[in-house]
C-alpha cells in the first residue's frame, strides 16, 4: 500500500440540541451542500474535550462543555489512490454537549451553523451518514455504551479539493 499519500485523521465533534433542533455545520461548495456535526481535527498536545471546545468556538462562537462519548465513527477509503484527499482514514469521536452558552454565529461563508429539526434528520445530507442512529438517539435516547461505526468510502480521485462531495462517496 502506498503510505506516502495517506493520512489518519482524528476528528472530534459534538451533538448539541436546543428546542428539538440539532446544531450542524452546513458546508456549501459549487452549488452543492452537506451537513457535518460541529467539530474538527485534533491538534498535537490537545485533549479531545479541549479540541471540541476550540472547534465550537472557532466555527460557531459558542462556549461548550463536552459530556459523554456517544460514538466512534471510522470512515475508511476502500482503496488507495494518488490523490491525497482520497486516502484519509478518519476516526471521529462524537460527544454529547452538556452545556453551551452564547448564540451560534456564522464565522466562515463556506461553513455556517444550521439548526436542523430532529424529525428532518433522516433525510438530511449528513456526513458521515449516521442519520438513523442520530435520529433514534435524539428521540429515544442513546445507549449506555458508545456506538461504533465503520463506513467504507469510495475514492473519487479528483485533483480539485472542491470536487470532494462526501455524500456521493459512501459505498
Amino acid at each position: 500500500m502506498a503510505q506516502e499519500h495517506s493520512e489518519i485523521k482524528v476528528r472530534v465533534s459534538g451533538v448539541l440540541v436546543r428546542e428539538a433542533r440539532l446544531l450542524t455545520m452546513l458546508h456549501r461548495r459549487q452549488g452543492r451542500q452537506y451537513h457535518v456535526l460541529p467539530g474538527g481535527g485534533l491538534e498535537l498536545q490537545e485533549s479531545m474535550p479541549d479540541c471540541l471546545r476550540r472547534e465550537f468556538k472557532e466555527e460557531t462562537t459558542l462556549q461548550v462543555e463536552p459530556g459523554r462519548l456517544l460514538a466512534v465513527i471510522e470512515t475508511i477509503p476502500t482503496r488507495i489512490t494518488t490523490y491525497w484527499r482520497d486516502n484519509r482514514h478518519i476516526v471521529e469521536l462524537v460527544y454529547w454537549i452538556d452545556e453551551a452558552s452564547g448564540h451560534a454565529r456564522e464565522v466562515a461563508a463556506l461553513s455556517v451553523p444550521a439548526w436542523v429539526e430532529i424529525e428532518k434528520l433522516r433525510s438530511l445530507h449528513l456526513y458521515p451518514r449516521v442519520n438513523e442512529w442520530l435520529a433514534r438517539g435524539l428521540t429515544g435516547g442513546f445507549g449506555p455504551e458508545p456506538a461504533y461505526f465503520v463506513l467504507p468510502v469510495e475514492p473519487v480521485g479528483a485533483p480539485d479539493p472542491l470536487s470532494f462531495w462526501p455524500e456521493d462517496r459512501l459505498v
